[in-house]
């Protein structure tokens, strides 16, 4: 007569039974810590949102303070180009065959305890956002990184893009008499405080030596296109110690203003928006 084994089966059932349930509660405290979500842009484009907490050992909070973008166009193969180079920028990662959301939390652990985007240009062929940070360490600190794609391609643009080679010198000289001109309204400011006994000595001269280093040079590389403009960020950032004393101003430049210097390829296009709004 043969006989049935239940308690080896039943064991196998716990086991089971168990092995789901750790899973099942794995899933939920996953979900709880990084969450999926979609916005609709442009008409084409969707960007689904990967929330995460940060870790608590450098920030404790309730809600997600992790927003990284992935885009979504109507174009797989150009999806895949712009969420790499997005990735490549901002993840700086060793092992790019972990998955996103792994990632993500390799971020949070090395101290990244805010991240969050914004869309400044959104249309069926481009697509300019910046993606803002804050990471903490001895100090904490905020940095950004701009990005604009043409959509048709998933090519990641660069200012030479936009303004035409011969024309890159005199808007870049352009662009450097404006931040030299606001430099120099500030350090005015400052001097005012200075002599009104609103800063120290100490203050006003490290001020006066890093504003000047400031006025040496140029940068073209970081640019977000706006609706009716083109931003260059090139700020002026000083030290942690006296970083609450950093200058504040912008680079912008209509296309109207600057439709001479505009590279072919993408200036009826920016022109027409800029008109709709």
């Amino acid at each position: 007569m043969a006989t049935t084994n239940t308690a080896g089966c039943c064991s196998k059932q716990f086991e089971k039974e168990t092995g789901i349930r750790q899973t099942i509660r794995i899933m939920i405290l996953f979900l709880s810590t990084c969450l999926i979500s979609a916005h609709a842009h442009a008409q084409d484009i969707t960007i689904k949102e990967v929330k995460c907490l940060p870790d608590s050992q450098y920030y404790n909070a309730k809600d997600s303070t992790i927003m990284y973008p992935v885009i979504i166009t109507i174009r797989p193969a150009v999806d895949s180009i712009i969420n790499s180079a997005i990735r490549a920028v901002i993840l700086e990662e060793d092992d790019s065959s972990k998955s996103l959301i792994s990632a993500l939390k390799d971020k949070t652990k090395s101290g990244l305890i805010n991240l969050s985007y914004e869309v400044t240009y959104s249309s069926s062929r481009l697509l300019s956002l910046h993606i803002d940070m804050e990471g903490c360490g001895a100090h904490c600190s905020t940095w950004s990184e701009y990005f604009t794609f043409d959509l048709n391609t998933g090519n990641l643009l660069t200012i030479k893009d936009f303004i035409s080679g011969q024309y890159l010198p005199p808007f870049g000289k352009k662009v450097k008499q404006d931040k030299l001109n606001a430099l120099r309204k500030y350090l005015n400011e400052e001097k005012k405080d200075y002599s009104n006994k609103e800063i120290d000595a100490d203050t006003w001269s490290i001020i006066k030596d890093l504003t000047a280093e400031c006025m040496k040079e140029i940068s073209l590389e970081h640019f977000s296109l706006w609706g009716n403009n083109l931003e260059i960020i090139d700020p002026c950032e000083f030290p942690y110690v006296i970083r609450t004393y950093s200058p504040g101003y912008q680079l912008h430049y209509t296309y109207q203003t600057i439709q001479n210097w505009l590279a072919p390829a993408y200036k009826s296009l920016l022109l027409k928006n800029a008109v709709k709004q």
